[in-house]
């Protein structure tokens, strides 16, 4: 399996260096989206060189086959952005931001 990867050269505080962005059958598959991806991070932001996508090959374990071996599921992806936690000032913030925004439409 080939595995889409954003790679965060410095990573701030509480985001993952290294995290998966799409899976494909194919190295060319991979590549083509690859290519896409970059194009337009870098459209995007033309001067932040802190990150690169890259594909890789990866092998997956095969599944058991008997019905008793049991399945263990994935753990969740962390998203890549983490929350602003709910304190009273983020939430006046985020109430502030929404209140100017319509106001401004």
């Amino acid at each position: 399996m080939w595995v889409l990867l954003l790679i965060l050269l410095t990573a701030p505080p509480g985001m993952r260096e290294r995290s998966v962005l799409e899976t494909f059958r194919t190295e060319s598959d991979c590549m083509a989206i690859r290519d896409t991806v970059e194009r337009e991070m870098r459209k995007s932001y033309p001067i932040d060189e802190d990150y690169t996508v890259v594909c890789e090959y990866r092998v997956i374990p095969e599944l058991p086959e008997s019905p008793e071996a049991p399945v263990v599921p994935a753990p969740p992806e962390e998203p890549l952005i983490p929350a602003l936690p709910e304190t009273p000032r983020n939430i006046v913030f985020l109430t502030l931001l929404v209140i100017l925004t319509l106001t401004l439409i």
